[in-house]
């Protein structure tokens, strides 16, 4: 990275549409950010974008594994 860069933005998609995601360091501390358009801007001197800190995702659980029955000993041959 160069001597002043402190990280680096990526261009994502959802479903409501297109927004920033990425992570800053600062001493040595790495934080994840997002950026999103200001849909609420209605005058000059408010922000173009928002910056917000980014919250892992929730881990839907995972749906318990069955094992398949050992259905051998049913067959007749």
């Amino acid at each position: 990275m160069a001597e002043n860069s402190i990280g680096g933005l990526w261009i994502k998609e959802s479903t409501k549409g297109k927004f920033f995601s990425g992570q800053i360091e600062i001493d040595d501390k790495k934080i994840n950010i997002v950026i999103f358009k200001n849909s609420y801007k209605e005058q000059e001197k408010h922000p173009d974008y928002k910056i917000f800190l980014s919250k892992p995702r929730e881990e839907k659980p995972e749906a318990p594994k069955v094992e398949p029955e050992d259905n051998s000993r049913d067959l007749p041959f």
